[in-house]
């Protein structure tokens, strides 16, 4: 018996991906949940996505290489920010591939004044305004008078703090 068969073109398509939120925003020490979601008529089989920071130095993904099982529409990739800047997380289907904006933000600190005198001692305020407070947050300290008063050189707002008291000694 002979079968024939004819030669069609068969086209497929790239998956049209969503992401929440898009940009990622996050402050240096955070961690956010990325949704990457797909049309649910382009659900019928598995979909398996390498995902990379493109600065490693700036954030990280965990975890790095998914798979959105079939009938399954969406999945969720946790960034954590390690520096400032901004670039984006490189998304890998197969021989597609797109770019996820990605911009980490330094919190804001705020520091009271404090006056002092010779040989007198005190505590200044560093606090934290924006950022991810359930992770501590080191901070240098540049002293502009080493030879009329003392501060340390660093100091940390410990994990679920907002702020941290600073000892100031004049000289």
């Amino acid at each position: 018996t002979n079968l024939a068969y004819s030669e069609q073109p068969v086209t497929v398509g790239v998956p049209q991906l969503t992401f929440i939120p898009s940009p990622v925003n996050l402050y240096v020490g955070g961690t956010l949940d990325v949704i990457i979601n797909r049309a649910t008529n382009e659900n019928n089989a598995d979909l398996d996505i390498t995902l990379v920071a493109n600065d490693p130095n700036l954030f990280g993904v965990v975890p790095p290489q998914l798979t959105i099982p079939a009938e399954a529409n969406s999945a969720t990739v946790t960034l954590t920010a390690y520096n400032g800047g901004s670039n984006s997380m490189a998304i890998q289907l197969g021989t597609y591939g797109t770019n996820l904006p990605v911009i980490v933000a330094q919190p804001n600190l705020v520091m009271y004044s404090l006056v002092i005198h010779e040989l007198e001692s005190g505590n200044m305020t560093i606090t934290r305004v924006g950022g991810n407070n359930a992770v501590g947050l080191a901070i240098d300290i540049s002293n502009s008078n080493p030879s009329n008063f003392y501060i340390p050189s660093s100091v940390e707002i410990p994990a679920g703090a907002v702020n941290v008291s600073v000892g100031v000694s004049g000289i």
